[in-house]
């Protein structure tokens, strides 16, 4: 009976993680598709953002890679209060500190995947690896784009996520110029 109160806790956050996760993955798909097509074409209709070859597999590669992010540190946690005697506070610290650092990495390589999806350039499968293969020559790049951006949509969300308004199309655009300097792709310089 001290192991379910544990898992029936995690499991009712799961689900709400669950639940949020897929309308999260839709609007990160239509961000990059809209970044992507301002990039292209200058100012275009927030309907055309809606409209593109990839969006669903894309919004749900996003949405399995978020449940991974999600479900694993909660299986690693059920692991630690499931132990018979728990590891000592300090291993916790480090394990958790770990686990931020290799997510955070992963995340980085795939973060160009669905710019790559959603440009349409090749099947899948080709998108992916050239994806991954382009951020892996370009990380360190990649890493200093994210640590300028991630902080500043934190800052964008602290006011009820009115900041977001604004931190969350520059980030997008940031990405997608990154993505087209990556990929030797168009680039058009908007002008008024």
């Amino acid at each position: 009976s001290s192991l379910v109160a544990p898992l029936v806790g995690n499991m009712s956050t799961s689900v709400v993680l669950f639940v949020f996760t897929l309308p999260l993955s839709y609007g990160v798909a239509l961000g990059v598709n809209g970044a992507l097509q301002q990039m292209d074409r200058g100012i275009v209709p927030f309907g055309d953002f809606m409209r593109g070859q990839r969006l669903v597999i894309t919004t749900m590669l996003l949405f399995l890679w978020y449940l991974v992010t999600i479900f694993v540190p909660v299986a690693a946690m059920l692991f630690m209060v499931d132990t018979a005697t728990p590891p000592p506070f300090m291993a916790i610290i480090i394990a958790g500190c770990l686990a931020v650092v290799v997510v955070a990495v992963i995340s980085i390589l795939v973060s160009m995947v669905p710019f790559y999806l959603l440009d349409g350039r090749g099947t899948v499968a080709s998108c992916i690896g050239q994806a991954l293969s382009d951020t892996v020559r370009n990380f360190f790049p990649l890493l200093l784009l994210w640590i300028v951006i991630g902080p500043a949509n934190v800052v964008g969300s602290l006011l009820c996520g009115i900041g977001l308004i604004a931190t969350l199309p520059v980030s997008f655009l940031a990405l997608s110029y990154a993505y087209r300097q990556m990929s030797r792709g168009q680039i058009q310089l908007l002008t008024s």
